[in-house]
């Protein structure tokens, strides 16, 4: 209580008044602010407490209603949120428009969930909330990532909760707007897929997107900041806050998979050259409200090396110092300060130099990932790939490769596409995948490969290239890395029947017949419900 006293009552006379908070009846504002406060910080526990005697000394009161329901939907109770959130929002008594959003927030949660259904994770650590039929598919990776996660992040940041965390895979982004309350323009804009928020962890299904997600280590990612919040509450600013959750995201994975992706490094290095970097005030209040994507993964490259950089000077002990400090009520510059051994502003320059000096693998192409959403309601939809190729000439030397390959035409289809590799270089993951399709068709594995290059190192994001580069290793009878690559494309697109159909015939070669069973039956589901053609 002591580190919360100083902090809350040191800022409470500026943010009354952002909150919203005004004196009604006997209810002092500084006192609903500090509960409500608490709550938001996720300190439920001591939040609870000091709500019941509340409840006490102002039985029935809106107020009392509103923060019994605050509480009860960070708890996952959503329908008594429900209730008490509508009667304080009909009494109002000073507060009718905070109730009222409130019960809308509480409301729109409620009928998120629900149509999903609950599973334990195997090690009881997370209870994850899916839709049962279409997204059944997701759940033994996702019980693997979390518990993973738990552990390698628990040991970077020194916490492991011993309560059980519940994670929504919602099926759309209009479900994720809803339940945030961020808008939905924004949502899609940037390409936020997931948010952690209101003690929970939430994931849009990579059902939702045309060509899926990194979904695996985004589930890690929003991990990180629901240790980071219980940890120091919301004394981390949105930059730190994000620094860390994308510094650790990979830890799920192994001690040594941090990692810059080349395309952010090559990303980064042209805004640096450009001058055209996101400044940290710019990340507030949130990386989601920046204008584009090309901007959020800028942001995200950017406060990375923040990370980098303090983790090559300290180790993981100071990122875990660093936290720990401001949990302890310690301003987040003088926790800096005593985890770097600088004032904060000439760490800052050290960042800044560090950044500068960095050595940034560039790249031949100027492909730039980007998410692509489904319309609502469907699912299927192709996607305007040809978007992302600027000469005209090479989009339609591609197209017409297209139709020729789907008039088994393969031969003359790789023609066209070698004539569009001549005006947009052999380095575009796009034109990549499809002559390695069509090289594929023809059985010619080694070729395949050798189209592919160095597309799986260069893009990560774009699943098909561990898809293709898996199908045509275990042609080669090189089952060990085919599974591998075809692991890594189902933490994208796990909709794809056949990546399951390709993980089936690896782990059949590696004579494990109950996996083998296990990714056929995936594969008979997603074809069933989420049909997707490589």
């Amino acid at each position: 209580m002591e580190h919360t006293s100083r902090h809350v009552m040191a800022v409470l006379a500026a943010v009354i008044a952002f909150w919203g908070w005004g004196a009604t009846a006997d209810v002092q504002p500084t006192l609903l602010f500090h509960l409500d406060w608490l709550i938001e910080e996720l300190r439920l526990e001591e939040a609870t407490v000091l709500v019941e005697e509340f409840e006490l000394s102002h039985p029935g009161s809106s107020e009392a209603l509103y923060l019994r329901s605050r509480l009860q939907l960070f708890e996952g109770e959503f329908e008594l949120a429900v209730q008490n959130a509508d009667l304080a929002c009909q009494a109002g008594d000073g507060h009718q428009e905070r109730f009222c959003a409130h019960r809308d927030l509480a409301e729109a949660t409620l009928q998120a969930v629900a149509p999903l259904q609950p599973v334990e994770t195997s090690l009881g650590h997370f209870v994850i909330w899916y839709d049962p039929v279409r997204d059944q598919v997701l759940i033994p990776y996702a019980d693997e990532t979390l518990e993973r996660a738990y552990a390698e992040i628990g040991f970077d940041l020194g916490h492991w909760p011993t309560d059980s965390i519940n994670v929504h895979i919602y099926p759309d982004l209009q479900t994720l707007a809803a339940v945030s309350t961020l808008p939905e323009e924004a949502i899609e804009t940037s390409g936020t897929v997931a948010l952690c928020k209101f003690n929970r962890l939430m994931i849009t299904s990579p059902r939702a997107l045309v060509q899926g997600y990194g979904w695996r280590d985004t589930l890690s990612h929003e991990y990180v900041h629901l240790v980071v919040q219980r940890l120091t509450g919301n004394r981390v600013p949105v930059w730190l806050h994000e620094a860390l959750a994308r510094f650790e995201d990979h830890r799920w994975r192994g001690y040594h998979a941090r990692s810059l992706p080349p395309s952010s490094q090559d990303l980064l290095a042209r805004r640096l050259e450009e001058g055209n970097l996101i400044g940290f005030e710019q990340m507030h209040p949130s990386m989601a409200l920046l204008p584009s994507q090309e901007d959020v993964s800028a942001a995200f490259a950017e406060v990375y090396t923040v990370m980098e950089y303090l983790h090559q000077q300290t180790g993981v002990e100071g990122i875990r110092q660093l936290v720990w400090s401001i949990g302890r009520g310690e301003d987040v510059q003088e926790a800096f300060r005593q985890v770097s051994g600088a004032p904060f502003s000439q760490f800052l320059e050290g960042w800044q130099e560090y950044l500068r000096g960095r050595s940034y693998q560039r790249l031949p192409s100027n492909f730039m990932p980007s998410l692509q959403f489904m319309p609502l309601g469907a699912e299927e939809a192709p996607p305007d790939e040809l978007a992302g190729i600027a000469q005209e000439e090479a989009r339609n030397f591609m197209h017409l490769g297209q139709l020729l390959r789907a008039r088994g035409r393969v031969e003359a289809a790789i023609a066209e596409y070698r004539k569009a590799e001549a005006l947009v270089g052999s380095d575009n993951p796009l034109f990549q995948n499809w002559l390695a399709r069509a090289l594929l068709d023809l059985g010619r594995s080694l070729e395949a490969i050798e189209a592919l290059g160095q597309a799986v190192e260069y893009y990560p994001e774009v699943y098909r290239s561990f898809l293709h580069l898996g199908e045509a290793q275990l042609n080669l009878n090189q089952a060990d890395a085919a599974l591998d690559n075809l692991i890594e494309a189902v933490g994208i697109n796990p909709f794809d029947p056949e990546v399951h159909r390709q993980l089936s015939r690896a782990y059949q070669a590696l004579s494990n017949t109950e996996a083998a069973e296990r990714a056929a039956e995936h594969a008979r589901m997603t074809t069933r419900w989420h049909g997707r053609s490589p």
